[in-house]
């Protein structure tokens, strides 16, 4: 007689995924009502083709073919920051001019609404 067979295998630990496992029916029940409720409150989620998204940050450029960067940020640049500067809810103020090109970045406070 052959005594490896006849010796029983580890004993199920008793828990949530054993129970399903013996019990295959409440199992794919349990599935099928899932499914069918998330199939039934899928209409009820708002959808939009473009989400409002907020953001922290605004960047202006400007474009002034044939000038230096010394022309862009003092005729330029100067200017927008110290018209911005007295916005409430602006952080930070940022600039680069290079020959032709002036870009600042406008950081604002998450309560602030620029538009």
């Amino acid at each position: 007689m052959d005594t490896a067979s006849a010796t029983p295998g580890p004993a199920a630990p008793p828990g949530v995924l054993s129970w399903f496992v013996r019990n295959r029916v409440a199992a794919n029940l349990m599935l099928l009502g899932i499914s069918l409720g998330g199939m039934l409150t899928i209409g009820g989620v708002p959808q939009e083709m473009i989400p409002e998204t907020r953001s922290s940050a605004l960047t202006i450029r400007t474009v002034f073919p044939g000038a230096g960067a010394e022309v862009i940020e003092d005729g330029v640049l100067v200017g927008l920051e110290e018209a911005l500067d007295d916005l409430s809810g602006v952080k930070e103020i940022t600039g680069l001019a290079t020959d032709g090109l002036g870009v600042l970045t406008v950081e604002v406070e998450r309560w602030a609404d620029f538009r």
